[in-house]
């Protein structure tokens, strides 16, 4: 299963319900509008303060790392992977976003982390299939082993059968040491001109 598509999808989803999330916090008083902040430090604390300048920019952060792997999620910025610097603002923002906007952050928070459960998954599933290709070609060798094993019995059976045949052996005793029934002792008879 390619998570490529569901990992962007989710994280830019989350991303603008994170900023409605900020909307909301900032109607119900948890946070401030950047203007207005320096009014209210004794009321915010220091987590309305610091949700109030920066979630909604981290919001939209991710919202452009979405868009950006939605592209090209190989793509690196100095010499980081691009998936790297995903997750630290992906964490970084659900973290901020519990402090600014409270539990109204909690669906916004899942979408987003959707990203770091889909991953492992992602690795998990491969590993899987890793392991699963591992017993496969096992399975065939062993087969193939077994095949080997089974013609070469049946050559040396009917290389007996056609020694035993050269030295007038009796009838019986042929299908006794080799298996064989007397139609098929009679039939390498015939292809041996015996």
């Amino acid at each position: 299963m390619d998570f490529k598509f569901v990992n962007w999808y989710t994280q830019a989803i989350g991303s603008v319900l994170g900023i409605i999330a900020c909307i909301y916090a900032y109607l119900n008083g948890f946070m401030f509008v950047y203007g207005n902040i320096e009014n209210y430090f004794d009321f915010l604390g220091f987590s309305g303060v610091v949700s109030s300048y920066t979630l909604v920019p981290l919001c939209i952060l991710t919202l452009l790392l979405a868009i950006i792997k939605s592209y090209n999620p190989d793509v690196k910025f100095l010499n980081i992977s691009i998936k790297n610097i995903n997750i630290f603002f992906i964490v970084l923002t659900v973290i901020i976003g519990f402090m600014g906007a409270k539990i109204y952050f909690a669906v916004p928070a899942l979408l987003i982390l959707f990203n770091l459960v889909s991953y492992k998954l992602e690795i998990k599933i491969n590993e899987n299939r890793a392991v699963t290709d591992v017993i496969e070609e096992k399975d065939m060798n062993s087969n193939k082993i077994r095949l080997t094993s089974e013609a070469t019995i049946a050559i040396t059976k009917k290389e007996m059968t056609i020694d035993l045949l050269n030295k007038n052996a009796n009838l019986q005793f042929i299908t006794d040491i080799t298996g064989f029934s007397e139609e098929d002792v009679e039939n390498i008879k015939k292809e041996s001109n015996h």
